[in-house]
């Protein structure tokens, strides 16, 4: 049988809870009797528009369409998956209200948004998949600009330079997609152990956790990056991104350019942009089954809701 969902499959929702003008992303998971992909209708009062965008199309799970949900006016209302041809129901209703909140609604609790930019086919991926450190294939790293700052795990940006991550994947890819990650104010500040790293600037500040790494003191932004990209001589050169992901929920700073080191090439990004890598525990946050539905996926056809 069909079910409704929110960007898996293991987690099927029978209702939902937003506010005006929200968008949202919500897969059908399933098929008809023999398989047919189902018509998706709002069978109560039309407060909420559906739409198809191409881009939402061909995710890698088997039998998961995904459409969007625009609030365009309050109160309660439902969608029904129903057979093509026929018109005969074959979900159970997901039900819909509009203005309204719910434990697990994030619009009323404070938000933190997180951004990573890539190609669509691996964004779609992030839609539904459980999250993972990431490291720089061996074969890759060939120097220190291949190397990242902050080691292994996986990269986001945060509201205030949201934009980068769009740039980074427009850059990179023709076909790009941004995947934001949200988190409630109380679910982020839970992430404390291990306590997140977190530099400030690059040049002036040593936070209290930060590794000791050349001179008996605790490193310095720059310091760390330079060790995670293997640019001073006293590092060991290993063909591997260096593993932070179980000593740090998550690491935030400025982003490196080769002239942050006084090497040629083009300066790095001001200061006032950051990125943040996540670590193991703060990947298990952004895995939790309320911080999977609220992903959201950009690409170049709601692009202006960024």
């Amino acid at each position: 049988m069909a079910h409704f969902c929110y960007s898996t499959v293991t987690d099927p929702l029978s209702w939902v809870t937003c506010g005006l003008p929200d968008v949202l992303q919500i897969g059908l998971w399933g098929g008809g009797p023999r398989g047919e992909e189902l018509d998706i209708v709002v069978s109560g009062p039309p407060i909420v528009k559906l739409g198809f965008p191409a881009e939402l199309g061909s995710f890698s799970l088997p039998n998961l369409r995904v459409f969007e949900m625009t609030a365009v006016g309050s109160g309660r209302t439902t969608l029904e998956a129903r057979v093509r041809g026929s018109g005969a129901p074959y979900a159970a209703p997901l039900k819909v209200t509009v203005g309204g909140s719910s434990p697990d609604d994030p619009s009323a609790l404070g938000l933190a948004k997180f951004y990573h930019g890539t190609s669509l086919a691996d964004a779609k991926r992030l839609m539904t998949m459980e999250l993972g450190p990431r490291a720089v294939a061996e074969a890759q790293l060939l120097d220190v600009n291949e190397y990242t700052d902050f080691g292994k795990g996986f990269y986001t940006h945060p509201e205030e330079s949201k934009h980068k991550a769009v740039e980074w994947a427009k850059r990179r890819n023709k076909e790009w997609g941004v995947v934001r990650f949200t988190l409630t104010a109380e679910e982020f500040s839970n992430i404390k152990t291990p306590p997140p790293l977190y530099f400030p600037d690059k040049f002036k500040t040593r936070p209290a956790n930060a590794p000791v790494l050349f001179d008996s003191k605790r490193a310095r932004w720059i310091e760390f990056v330079e060790y995670n990209r293997h640019v001073r001589k006293l590092t060991i050169m290993r063909p591997k991104d260096n593993d932070w992901t179980e000593d740090y929920a998550w690491m935030r700073g400025p982003i490196w350019g080769r002239a942050d080191s006084d090497l040629p090439g083009a300066p790095g990004l001001p200061e006032r942009y950051h990125q943040i890598n996540w670590g193991c525990a703060g990947l298990a946050a952004l895995n939790s089954p309320a911080a999977k539905r609220r992903r959201f996926l950009f690409t170049k056809h709601n692009e202006p809701l960024l």
